[in-house]
């Protein structure tokens, strides 16, 4: 196996401590996000993981580079601003004490406070003019992320781009629609962009609250970039 083969024996398992066998060009990534990167790959369980590494069966997979004032930092599934971010934060500030009911917690205080930002993005060099005040920005490499969610239904973990998703809504309009994440409908919602980049310049002027790939942390973001290819997951 050479060290960019990511190789998935149980999909229920998760894939955090795969991040070994990545190498060192990318022994920084983020891999907690539980199984909901492998659903963009298969459902299947071990035997079937387990034949694919006796075929040697692969196919390329996407890493995408977060350059922060800091460093860099990889990841393979999800890079989300604003109100999921905002959510992951709070729980682990200030609730962690108590555990799973620390998210529902969060949730609740995140919607009665309810941010939204304006974020200066350019795409491949060209600037977003009057970008919105927005609640949640997302960037995937994946479809699925927070185990069924497929908060990016257009997204292919090889195709080469980063997906984007912008939602504009105001606090109301956000949870009655919220739901229909689950399925991938919500983008059809009238304040819902998207779109797909190889690179991001990401015009922040300060540190701000992320979540990358089911970790919490405060960076100041610079740029995103594409890395086609990087991995191979034996699928």
């Amino acid at each position: 196996m050479n060290m960019k083969t990511l190789a998935i024996v149980n999909p229920a398992a998760g894939f955090g401590k795969c991040a070994k066998l990545l190498g060192p060009a990318i022994d920084r990534l983020h891999a907690s996000g539980g199984n909901s990167f492998l659903k963009d790959f298969t459902d299947e369980g071990v035997e079937f993981g387990i034949k694919a590494i006796i075929e040697n069966r692969s196919q390329p997979c996407d890493v995408i580079k977060l350059k922060h004032k800091a460093g860099e930092i990889y990841y393979i599934n999800i890079l989300s601003l604003g109100f999921v971010a905002d959510v992951c934060m709070l729980a682990n500030r200030r609730f962690k004490f108590l555990g799973a009911a620390s998210y529902g917690l969060a949730v609740v205080l995140c919607l009665a406070s309810f941010k939204k930002r304006i974020f200066k993005l350019r795409l491949d060099g060209v600037e977003q003019k009057d970008p919105p005040n927005t609640a949640l920005l997302i960037f995937n490499n994946s479809k699925y992320t927070g185990g069924n969610m497929m908060l990016a239904p257009y997204a292919e973990t090889g195709d080469g781009y980063i997906d984007i998703v912008r939602w504009s809504a105001d606090r109301f309009d956000f949870i009655r629609n919220f739901p229909k994440c689950y399925d991938g409908s919500h983008i059809h919602h009238p304040l819902i962009w998207t779109g797909r980049s190889k690179h991001i310049d990401l015009d922040f002027d300060e540190p701000i609250d992320i979540m990358i790939d089911g970790e919490v942390m405060t960076v100041h973001c610079e740029s995103l970039d594409i890395l086609p290819s990087a991995l191979n997951v034996m699928v």
